[in-house]
């Protein structure tokens, strides 16, 4: 494979190529990115990994599944599936009736040669990108940077070095943005409201995201 490949531009059939935090600031896709054009579109999915707590089960079968585990902080728990949902729907729709998806924003980058060149808030999470609840309505940094294996686990390094982070906020952090519950669920159902809209949300998935975080509010009503 050469070093910075690229999908051909001749190509006749819709590609729909979806990238999360890791492979832009690990893996360095930011380098060769492509415009999208009539056969071709690039998702960068902010807050993600390339491997998280959804779905990891189903990469790693022998790896537990508790957040945290194997890795020293506990892994990216993005809804990454989601996306992945969104984006087979959307190729469906593309290949079989010519509806070609929406562009996506790219994810921001900062001095592109850093050893993470990705734009951050105030939180640590992305700017730019596919943007869902959990770098919108934010209550943790979820990331796609390197995690690190536990000294006594030294094989699950290449794992940990795709899963991300997930670094809860502060009490004080969290009662600042969401002075009530309500306000947080609110802020929430925006979010995912604004995903659906712009194609790259299932409503279906948003609801399911919505039910979620109704049941586990991060402050006090």
């Amino acid at each position: 494979m050469p070093a910075s490949p690229i999908v051909r531009t001749d190509v006749d059939v819709p590609v729909l190529d979806v990238q999360t935090e890791t492979e832009v600031a690990v893996l360095g896709t930011h380098r060769n990115r492509q415009d999208d054009s009539p056969n071709f579109r690039l998702w960068e999915v902010a807050g993600s990994a390339h491997v998280a707590e959804y779905g990891r089960s189903l990469t790693w079968p022998s790896v537990p599944t508790a957040p945290g585990d194997p890795c020293t902080e506990r892994i990216n728990s993005a809804p990454t599936f989601a996306v992945g949902k969104a984006a087979t729907a959307a190729l469906a729709r593309w290949a079989t009736a010519g509806v070609a998806p929406p562009s996506a924003p790219r994810l921001e980058l900062v001095d592109p040669s850093a050893t993470d060149p990705v734009a951050r808030d105030s939180y640590g999470n992305a700017l730019g990108g596919i943007r869902y609840p959990h770098v919108e309505v934010p209550t943790a940094r979820v990331d796609g940077l390197p995690n690190t294996a536990p000294p006594d686990d030294p094989g699950q390094a290449l794992l940990c070095l795709l899963s991300g982070r997930t670094i809860p906020l502060s009490d004080a952090q969290l009662a600042e943005l969401y002075p009530r519950s309500a306000v947080y669920r609110a802020r929430f159902e925006a979010a995912t409201g604004r995903a659906v809209r712009d194609g790259f949300l299932l409503p279906e998935d948003a609801e399911l995201l919505e039910a979620a975080a109704a049941a586990s509010p991060p402050v006090d009503p």
